[in-house]
């Protein structure tokens, strides 16, 4: 789990970005997990110095998380 942050900076530099989002959703298998890991990735669509590139990388990320959290997240971005 404290890998969680450098992990999504990679999905966001797009260094191994395939890699960082499937050990995301390895790690987020429960759902304590899953809630930070959409969270953080939520935060990360949110912030505006995220570029498009990234915000796609982490969006394709985000769909392979699961949970309410990442589900809502990902309804939003659909509207």
């Amino acid at each position: 789990a404290e890998s969680v942050p450098a992990l999504l900076d990679m999905v966001v530099a797009g260094h191994r970005d395939t890699d960082a989002a499937d050990t995301l959703g390895v790690l987020a298998s429960d759902e304590a997990t899953a809630d930070r890991v959409a969270g953080a990735m939520t935060a990360r669509l949110a912030d505006t110095a995220t570029r498009a590139p990234a915000r796609g990388r982490l969006t394709q990320a985000l769909a392979d998380i699961p949970g309410p959290v990442a589900s809502r997240a990902l309804t939003e971005l659909s509207h």
